[in-house]
């Protein structure tokens, strides 16, 4: 029998049901979970297994659950399904006293399926030998849900393969997803399109320090659709390349010996660099490719409140061509000399 969600549920979410009892839940992963799969400062996740079936349990600050709440509260409003690459909600609410969360502070839950969903940066290390067909459909698929979160009003500000989740279906497909919006901010209603916010200073420090935008880095201005696309950019270095180059864990040599005060500020460093001049930190045999995404990315960042499909379209149009090895890689010196085959297509306004 289903069971309706409790506990302080938004109003038009109190029809959402679940298959499985939520008590018996709760119980079975204060039993069975010695630890989360994942422990952060604002939320931690907890999976649980009923039947047949995995779920996660995720538990969270007042202030990161109504982030995330107002996310799918406007989802639910939205007629038809055409937002596939949203992670399902199947519950959410307050949760129980009984519940003994890792944090304290994290009072309130999100329950969604779990399954075999794997995040994206799980998936890529996990699987040895993963073809480069694959690797060019988490590309795609990632912006791709990152554009359905942008449909829907908002921006993430803190785009990481973390945050995306694949998940393998009966008949073997891949299924990408986009979760975790404890960061995210309104930034146009999706009834009218008018902006929600003014353009006000942003909030520097907001999101995870390699794949940051560098807005969001230097506070210089509120968060973007583009600067989303920034930050997945970045993640680029991590599909194709195997590691983003300064990853402060396992950071290439060039970003070892730092002269910077900090990790953080050499990486601020060389974003800025990139944004200056246009050229990129060398991605290998995908150099070529790289470099022309980039480019489009600091085409639309010149008018960052300006978002539209052909954004989109122009990186997957880059994606489709593949890879072009112009045998300058090693120059770093084949922006010119690739743009024939990466042919963009321009703006009317530029």
């Amino acid at each position: 029998m289903a069971v309706c969600c409790f506990g302080r549920v938004p109003p038009n979410l109190c029809h959402l049901c679940i298959t499985r009892p939520l008590m018996a839940m709760f119980a079975s992963i204060g039993d069975v979970c010695d630890r989360p799969i994942h422990n952060g400062r604002r939320s931690t996740v907890y999976i649980s297994k009923q039947e047949s079936e995995w779920f996660a349990l995720k538990a969270s600050s007042e202030y990161a659950w109504k982030k995330e709440m107002e996310v799918y509260r406007t989802l639910q409003s939205v007629p038809g399904n055409k937002f596939t690459r949203i992670q399902e909600l199947l519950g959410s609410g307050e949760l129980p006293v009984f519940f003994k969360s890792h944090n304290s502070q994290h009072k309130f839950y999100i329950l969604t399926r779990y399954n075999n969903l794997r995040d994206v940066k799980t998936w890529l290390t996990r699987i040895p030998g993963l073809s480069e067909a694959m690797r060019f459909k988490a590309a795609r698929e990632t912006l791709l849900a990152l554009k359905e979160l942008h449909q829907l009003g908002f921006v993430s500000r803190d785009v990481k393969l973390e945050n995306f989740g694949v998940h393998i279906t009966k008949d073997h497909r891949l299924k990408f997803y986009i979760y975790d919006f404890e960061l995210s901010q309104k930034y146009k209603d999706v009834e009218t399109g008018k902006p929600t916010v003014q353009k006000i200073r942003g909030s520097k420090g907001d999101g995870t320090t390699e794949s940051a935008p560098l807005v969001q880095m230097t506070g210089s201005r509120r968060t973007f659709p583009v600067d989303d696309v920034e930050g997945w950019f970045y993640c680029l270095y991590h599909i194709l390349c195997d590691s983003i180059p300064w990853d402060i864990g396992w950071p290439q040599p060039e970003f070892r010996e730092s002269t910077y005060a900090t990790a953080v500020s050499g990486i601020r460093y060389t974003k800025q660099q990139m944004h200056e001049t246009g050229r990129i930190y060398c991605a290998k045999e995908y150099d070529c490719l790289m470099s022309a995404i980039f480019n489009v990315i600091l085409k639309w960042s010149k008018t960052p409140e300006v978002v539209e499909a052909r954004f989109y379209d122009e990186i997957c149009s880059i994606l489709k061509k593949g890879v072009h090895n112009c045998g300058k890689t090693e120059l770093m010196d084949c922006n010119i000399h690739c743009m024939k085959h990466y042919k963009k297509h321009q703006r009317h306004d530029a």
